[in-house]
């Protein structure tokens, strides 16, 4: 079942636009054989939109977040990025190009997490929004507080860099 988490300004966002959110949210769900079922819509100072998801998984399907071992590898489904770049947007410090590419890489369905989860080999898994990269890492190392070596070349980013982007004020490497 999957129920939708609705912030929405309405004295700067009109319902028509809250329509197309939804209908973008219908079609990914679409591709995911799902459907929004209801949910919970408020009025607040700045849009937000999430789907939470509740159902059954087989148990041997079922991985938890804090289940890394020593020695296990560890993939992204997404490039990592966009809580920088939807920091940036807030701040007004994005330009159309890097909205355009923060838009379509949170708008990408996370199917891939289902297929994944029905791999024996996989042990731990998590998703990255929200709490950033090193966070997760911490989730996922609590159980077994094994240590994690980062490979910058072999983790995805978004494309762009901040120069492109025309983030200004920020400091931050990338």
């Amino acid at each position: 079942m999957i129920q939708s988490i609705v912030g929405w300004p309405t004295s700067i966002l009109n319902i028509k636009t809250l329509r197309e959110v939804f209908k973008g949210a219908n079609e990914i769900c679409k591709e995911s054989n799902v459907s929004i079922s209801g949910g919970h819509t408020i009025i607040s100072k700045e849009p937000i939109f999430g789907l939470s998801i509740t159902g059954i998984v087989k148990k041997a399907n079922f991985k938890p977040n804090n289940n890394l071992n020593e020695g296990d590898l560890i993939f992204t489904t997404k490039p990592i990025g966009t809580g920088i770049l939807s920091t940036c947007q807030k701040l007004d410090k994005l330009n159309l190009v890097g909205t355009k590419i923060l838009y379509e890489t949170i708008s990408k369905s996370n199917i891939i997490g289902i297929k994944i989860s029905k791999l024996e080999y996989v042990k731990s898994v998590t998703d990255i929004i929200g709490f950033g990269l090193l966070c997760h890492l911490l989730e996922m190392t609590s159980k077994n507080k094994v240590k994690i070596k980062l490979i910058k070349d072999n983790i995805s980013f978004i494309p762009e860099k901040p120069k492109t982007l025309k983030i200004r004020y920020l400091n931050f490497r990338w």
